[in-house]
């Protein structure tokens, strides 16, 4: 897990393989594709963190206390990230659209292009879809300045990937 609590899953993961609890996360049996066997660690976070993992990472008991629950995410898959780019009615798209169709102007997006900014986001997984907006304003910022120049005679602005 990674994101807001930076150093946590480290933390906890020292605890049950060399610190305190050491020991307590038992070797799973795993058989490679090949027929190999190999003994591995399998990890989740999830299984494993307690609430004094929680306070000795820093969050307060007075903090923690007005959660009824704990509970961690995963990170967006692609086709997720897609779905919230091109689905989303709040989405940085949707958006964009509207702001072109103000100025008479319509925003369109090749699939090819969709999918670019939908990888370059997922390679940002702390950011989750927070990274969609980044990298889309990085794209569609520049033409925002001036629509009407952006777009072609039949009033499209038009983003594709480069050729």
């Amino acid at each position: 897990m990674r994101g807001a609590f930076e150093g946590l899953y480290d933390s906890v993961y020292y605890r049950v393989t060399a610190g305190k609890d050491q020991g307590a996360l038992k070797p799973v049996t795993v058989v490679d594709e090949d027929g190999r066997a190999r003994e591995e660690l399998q990890f989740s976070l999830r299984d494993w963190l307690k609430t004094e993992d929680l306070f000795e990472y820093g969050v307060s008991p007075q903090f923690l206390s007005r959660f009824d629950a704990v509970v961690l995410l995963e990170s967006l898959s692609e086709e997720a990230l897609m779905k919230i780019f091109a689905e989303g009615s709040e989405s940085g798209l949707r958006q964009a659209q509207a702001y072109f169709s103000s100025f008479g102007c319509r925003l369109e997006i090749t699939q090819d292009a969709a999918r670019r900014i939908v990888l370059e986001a997922s390679r940002q997984p702390r950011l989750g879809a927070r990274a969609l907006k980044e990298v889309f304003r990085r794209i569609v910022g520049p033409l925002e300045f001036d629509p009407h120049a952006a777009a072609g005679p039949n009033g499209v602005v038009r983003i594709d990937l480069e050729g």
